[in-house]
């Protein structure tokens, strides 16, 4: 097994059993002695973790709290199980997935790959890009070349539009191309989907986008101005909702009678608003007054086209 799973075995015996032996890890995974005090060292000089060897108990210990780390074994479960997944979904041979997965799955601990038949994680759909469209921007980011495409935006407006692709981005099962546009002048954001054509250009790059900096705000990646964006959740969502992160920085404010406001970082309303609808009606935005009213405006464009429908 890799180095990874051995890690993963290691602070999992330091930290639930409360010790690990050199002979342990050894007769583990079949190395040397002397490489699993590599690896012990290597533990202590790159990730700070507190151990010693404690005489009294002939084994390695932690000498103080190192919690950040207790469930590790159980995210790799997570992360294996969801990659397992995804790449399930995947238009590959048998013969592809089962090679890949071998390769991800010899990080893990002999423990957590024993669990990976018992675990079933769905993870979401997966969409597939237009390949010919996908193959040129990729090729384009890889040279740094500009590239030429027919583009139809939400409106069935239809643009020939000469930019420069800067990140490929997929979110929410789509995929994006974030790029900047000859002739707005301006970084933009374009759907993949909604590119009818691509053709690669001779002209390099101009546009740097070393001092841009991408937003890593809820949503897609944007560049626009970040603040934070407040929902409140109703306390019938409590058990369903709190746990989710939907983002890394989110702060979780929660009242006595179960219901709890969600803070999260983000650039526009947009996403948000759908996050909003489908808890409707126990969720709603609190804050800013941009994020409410633009959510009014699609509640009530929902029920006129409703109300269209029964008249029709």
């Amino acid at each position: 097994m890799s180095y990874t799973a051995r890690i993963q075995y290691i602070i999992s015996s330091l930290i639930k059993r409360g010790g690990v032996t050199l002979a342990e890890i050894a007769d583990e995974f079949e190395i040397s002695t002397r490489q699993a005090c590599r690896d012990i060292e290597q533990l202590r000089d790159q990730m700070g973790a507190p151990i010693e060897y404690s005489r009294a108990e002939r084994r390695y210990i932690l000498t103080r709290d190192w919690s950040s780390y207790t469930n590790l074994d159980d995210n790799m479960v997570i992360l294996a199980s969801y990659f397992r997944s995804l790449i399930g979904q995947l238009p590959l041979s048998e013969t592809v997935i089962r090679e890949v997965e071998e390769t991800f799955l010899s990080s893990l601990t002999r423990n957590a790959a024993a669990l990976m038949d018992k675990v079933i994680y769905r993870a979401p759909s997966i969409s597939f890009p237009n390949y010919s469209v996908f193959s040129v921007v990729t090729e384009a980011l890889t040279k740094s070349q500009c590239i030429r495409i027919t583009y139809t935006n939400f409106s069935k407006e239809t643009s020939e539009r000469t930019v420069e692709p800067l990140r490929l981005v997929n979110y929410e099962a789509s995929w994006y191309i974030i790029a900047f546009d000859h002739k707005r002048q301006q970084v933009r954001k374009f759907h993949l989907s909604r590119i009818r054509e691509a053709k690669l250009l001779p002209d390099k790059k101009t546009f740097s986008d070393r001092g841009l900096s991408f937003d890593d705000s809820f949503g897609i990646f944007t560049t626009g101005k970040r603040e934070e964006y407040t929902i409140r959740f109703s306390s019938r969502l409590t058990e369903d909702v709190s746990r989710i992160v939907w983002h890394k920085e989110q702060r979780i404010e929660r009242f006595e009678d179960g219901s709890f406001l969600l803070h999260v970082p983000a650039s526009t309303p947009y996403e948000l608003i759908t996050l909003v609808l489908t808890y409707a009606p126990y969720a709603r935005p609190v804050s800013p007054e941009s994020f409410v009213e633009e959510y009014r405006k699609r509640v009530e464009e929902i029920n006129a086209t409703l109300h269209d429908d029964e008249v029709n």
